[in-house]
């Protein structure tokens, strides 16, 4: 059994609490919460050192603002616990890099929350591509979002703005689908943070990719987009789901989402991988380290745009 300790009782840490709750060999142990008005049936704690000393708990979770994401998960790591960190993890590389280098002085597993790639249509696509049976050779995304409000919209606390919060899920899946990028090229506005991010990216075998993300409304105009096309067919998801596709086999049906999960079921397949791992001595499937690149890819790009905030350009 591993006992898992929820850091922030949000939409997300609530995303958490259920996929721990529906997985087995998971157990809540607690939840480390300024919410007075939070009814989880479960220990709750105001200081992440009285938890883990209170319920010994195998790995926490970490979902709470950007910039609280270093020091809680040191402080756990120094502990002797496992963490699970929502990205970004933190607001810079270097943040995060300061986690690992920490989780590898004590011998414990770090790991990163990336939902979307976590969703089974996603990885319906890796494994497409992974075999040859989709060539892609355009992709592009696209999403009209909410303003960002509260600490998501101060870029001290967040790191920055629409790139960093949600932009970071798909340069990811982009990554994860077609390799580290080979040129890109960014255009980022808005004030104090970016409300409006471009992206043109080419990555190995030539699939030329461009996202378009904004967060100036009053609400979403729908899930974000993104379609694949090849020579001979294309993939759109909406959301984490394929909405329709052409030259390719169907995929596979979308499993219904229970509504505690309202991101999705990326938490759900987080959480029970990682848990499996945990038990098993492989630690969690999407390691810490291993989104160290992405993050210094988004670096690079804030910092480019500092100088240049009308175009940058990152990579070759």
């Amino acid at each position: 059994m591993i006992r898992w300790l929820v850091v922030g009782s949000g939409r997300v840490g609530a995303c958490h609490i259920a996929a721990i709750r529906q997985t087995a060999n998971a157990e809540l142990a607690g939840i480390v919460t300024l919410d007075e008005g939070d009814s989880t049936d479960a220990p709750h704690f105001d200081a992440l050192e009285a938890a883990i000393e209170a319920t010994r708990p195998d790995a926490v979770v970490i979902a709470t603002p950007h910039d609280s994401h270093r020091a809680l998960a040191i402080e756990a790591i120094d502990a002797g616990v496992s963490v699970l960190c929502e990205k970004p993890v933190g607001r810079s590389a270097i943040e995060a890099a300061d986690i690992v280098d920490a989780a590898r002085a004590k011998g414990v597993w770090t790991g990163v929350v990336l939902n979307q790639r976590a969703c089974p249509h996603p990885r319906w696509i890796r494994a497409l591509l992974d075999e040859g049976r989709f060539r892609c050779r355009a992709v592009s995304v696209h999403g009209a979002l909410p303003a960002l409000r509260g600490w998501n919209a101060d870029p001290r606390r967040a790191g920055g703005g629409i790139l960093r919060t949600v932009g970071i899920h798909y340069l990811d899946l982009l990554c994860w689908w077609f390799g580290e990028p080979e040129r890109i090229a960014a255009a980022l506005a808005g004030e104090p943070s970016d409300e409006l991010a471009r992206i043109l990216a080419r990555f190995p075998g030539g699939v030329e990719a461009s996202v378009d993300l904004s967060a100036i409304g009053e609400r979403s105009l729908g899930p974000v987009s993104i379609l694949l096309q090849s020579d001979r067919g294309h993939i759109r998801l909406s959301g984490h789901e394929v909405a329709d596709c052409h030259g390719v086999p169907a995929p596979p049906p979308a499993a219904p989402v229970p509504d505690a999960l309202v991101y999705g079921p990326g938490h759900l397949s987080i959480i029970r991988e990682s848990t499996d791992g945990l038990l098993n001595g492989r630690g969690f499937p999407m390691p810490l380290e291993a989104h160290l690149p992405l993050l210094s890819l988004i670096d690079r790009i804030y910092a480019e745009a500092a100088e240049r905030p009308l175009f940058a350009v990152a990579g070759n």
